[in-house]
């Protein structure tokens, strides 16, 4: 018989000897990995993991490495730190390439930084990262996608950390984040030879300050596109967003300067959601037939809007298109880099209405069009236009002058007779002040279809005027006009013509002053 005393001294050897053989996990130790990135081929991240970025490990010239983050239950915090020592003499400083990056660790959270603050201390003593191929970081848990943070914050002066991406971004729930200051720069770099989709929100931690983003492609017919949020409006905006290929914004952005430029090709962005920030340039290239066109369909709220043709006023190569399927609205004024550039064209199905003074106190712009089906509604001081020949104020949909915070002028006043043709709806309400519109250059008026005039103001009108006496009324087709307010024209003018039909329904006590045939 085994007494009570033996059976326990079995039980404490057995427990024992099992604790000796159980493999017992501890966290992987921080490891270099900088000559095995140097090598080429897979390299696993596995902890607080780094690579400096020297004379002898760049990845380059092949760029082989594929840096990854693999499934494993080692660790549940893993990281790889990039800096540079500034030994890397061979291009542009502490540059390294490499083939990709792949986050399939689903135990942890899974983090790329790259940073200036480890070695690099010089001044312009950049830190450059070139990923040639697709940045996947997906998995199955959220909180667990991988983050890449770039960090520029140093002691030096133009000491940027720049991140350069040639292929697609999956991050799925995750974040770029850029971390700059008032003298160095985190800049993420889109750099591809085809079209490019990027998943993944993007945000500066200093709102405004230290973060760039910069749209290029070799491939001119090719286009990014971007199906999260760049910036946050308040507490994350992109100090500066330069974009010179074709790129499609899905989600809001915000930037405090937002620069779309056609100097190596004609560019499109197309903003799909909400845009805020302080000033949008809009940028045409330096010959002719170079456009840049800037898009949106949903609201813009920024300070101005610059339109800029550079290669002159021959063509119209910076364009501003609204083509919302629902309401938007723009605050913002809207100016030509000069007199006479810049183009802004309300697409058919939009609804707009405009906050702000579109040319006048700078520079006016070149044309205004409204297509069909389309309302433009202007809440503002003054659109000023400035055609060199053509027409400059085209207006087949709807225009909404709204007084109800003051007095709204139209104007065409570039001496060669741009045209003011308003074939569609010209609408005149608010209780603020008047409305006028104004060809100076004579280059000739016409309003076809339907002219209301709703203006509550006492003695309030709607001032219409073609410097040589050219102004037309009704002459091209039937035209209604609902007055509820005085008319005044102050010029000579034609209205009506034979073969078509002029309805004049006036109300309250409107008064229709030199409404006389000629």
């Amino acid at each position: 018989m085994i007494t009570k005393t033996a059976r326990r001294f079995l039980v404490c050897i057995a427990i024992a000897t099992v604790i000796g053989v159980m493999p017992i996990a501890r966290p992987a130790q921080a490891a270099d990995v900088s000559s095995a990135i140097e090598a080429g081929g897979t390299v696993n991240i596995d902890g607080a993991d780094t690579f400096v970025i020297d004379s002898v490990n760049d990845g380059e010239p092949g760029g082989t490495a594929v840096i990854t983050f693999a499934d494993d239950a080692t660790t549940a915090v893993d990281s790889l730190t990039i800096s540079g020592d500034d030994t890397d003499n061979k291009d542009f400083g502490n540059l390294a390439k490499i083939s990709g990056i792949v986050a399939l660790d689903d135990n942890g959270s899974n983090t790329l930084i790259l940073t200036g603050t480890n070695g690099n201390t010089i001044q312009n003593g950049n830190l450059w990262l070139r990923v040639a191929g697709d940045i996947s970081g997906d998995v199955a848990t959220d909180a667990n996608d991988l983050r890449i943070v770039i960090d520029a914050t140093t002691s030096a002066v133009d000491n940027n950390s720049i991140l350069i991406v040639e292929g697609d971004i999956d991050l799925g729930s995750g974040q770029l984040t850029l971390t700059g200051d008032a003298n160095n720069e985190a800049r993420l770099i889109y750099d591809a030879n085809g079209s490019q989709i990027v998943h993944g929100t993007t945000i500066s931690t200093t709102d405004d300050v230290g973060s760039y983003i910069g749209i290029a492609n070799s491939n001119t017919a090719a286009t990014i596109t971007f199906f999260d949020a760049l910036g946050s409006n308040g507490s994350g905006g992109i100090a500066n967003i330069s974009i010179g290929a074709n790129a499609i914004f899905n989600s809001t952005v915000d930037g405090n300067s937002i620069d779309i430029d056609a100097n190596a090709a004609s560019v499109t962005a197309d903003f799909n959601d909400n845009v805020t920030g302080s000033t949008i340039i809009v940028e045409g290239g330096n010959t002719d037939g170079k456009v840049a066109t800037a898009k949106f369909a949903g609201d813009v709220t920024v300070t101005s809007i610059t339109l800029d043709d550079e290669a002159g006023e021959t063509t119209d190569d910076a364009v501003l298109r609204f083509d919302g399927s629902s309401p938007q609205s723009v605050t913002g004024t809207i100016t030509g880099a000069q007199d006479g550039e810049g183009q802004i064209i309300v697409e058919t199905g939009s609804d707009v209405p405009l906050n702000n003074g579109i040319g006048g106190s700078d520079y006016d712009i070149d044309n205004f069009v409204v297509q069909s089906e389309a309302t433009a509604t202007l809440n503002l001081i003054a659109l000023r236009t400035q055609q060199a020949a053509g027409t400059a104020i085209d207006i087949d949909g709807t225009l909404v002058l709204n007084t109800a915070s003051g007095n709204v002028v139209i104007s065409e006043s570039l001496t060669e007779g741009g045209s003011i043709d308003i074939d569609g709806t010209l609408s005149v309400i608010g209780g603020g002040g008047n409305a006028n519109i104004s060809n100076n250059n004579g280059g000739g008026f016409s309003i076809d279809g339907t002219l209301t005039t709703q203006l509550s103001g006492v003695g309030a009108t709607l001032r219409l005027r073609d410097a040589s006496g050219a102004l037309s009324i009704g002459t091209n087709s039937d035209i209604t006009i609902s007055a509820g307010n005085q008319i005044v024209t102050a010029s000579s003018f034609t209205l009506g013509a034979s073969g078509t039909k002029t309805i004049i329904n006036a109300r309250k006590t409107a008064i229709l002053i030199r409404m006389r045939q000629r």
